[in-house]
């Protein structure tokens, strides 16, 4: 019997009663209308509607005994169980690993907040005022801050930061007169790439 899963499979286990029925036959193994009914919380009517969609589905097999019937998962359902915790047990490493590192940097209190920007903006010495480096870091510093759950001002607080030390590291290339210029350009790099970075990160985290 091919027990791929399908499009229409999938609506059907969309319903989460189903996706309740079928884990709970996994575990248990063969249980009754009754013994279902009171482990999912509904009533057995609402019980059997669902468990007709899961037997003309193939998910169940339903056995014949003496007082009635009882139900236990087929291949495809077993298939079906396997692919929902797999898919589950990623999302938890995913959501573990996330909350894992936001864990550790607020750990280290509000200041590495604005250490971020004070090292990045400090390597510029050795990166020389590059332009295209400075958008890399604003990248960086916005994903950093985002994943800190730092608020806007907190981003715009850091590019101030960032650039008056990035320009004044290159206040011996750019010379002493192009400093507000080179100021005020790195602020304006750094908030809007810095700050979109943020708004992406802090979505991310929000919906993934």
């Amino acid at each position: 019997m091919d027990c791929q899963l399908n499009i229409e499979d999938m609506k059907i286990l969309s319903e989460e009663t189903r996706v309740k029925i079928i884990k709970l036959l996994y575990d248990k193994g063969e249980l009754g209308l009754n013994e279902i009914a009171e482990q999912i919380k509904k009533a057995k009517s609402t019980t059997s509607e669902h468990l007709k969609i899961l037997l003309e589905s193939e998910f169940i097999e339903r056995i014949q005994v003496e007082r009635g019937y009882r139900y236990k998962l087929a291949e495809k359902g077993v298939k079906a169980v396997k692919m929902l915790y797999e898919s589950e047990n990623i999302k938890l490493r995913k959501r573990s690993t996330g909350a894992y590192i936001q864990r550790i940097l607020r750990q280290r209190g509000v200041w590495i907040q604005f250490a971020i920007p004070v090292i990045t903006g400090a390597s510029m010495t050795i990166l020389s005022g590059i332009s295209n480096i400075i958008i890399a870091l604003s990248i960086l510093n916005g994903i950093l801050l985002g994943i800190m759950k730092s608020k806007f001002i907190d981003v715009v607080i850091g590019g101030i930061i960032f650039s008056f030390i990035t320009s004044i590291v290159s206040a011996g290339k750019i010379g002493i007169l192009a400093i507000p210029i080179t100021l005020t350009l790195s602020i304006v790099i750094y908030i809007c790439v810095g700050g979109l970075t943020w708004i992406i990160t802090r979505l991310v985290i929000k919906h993934g």
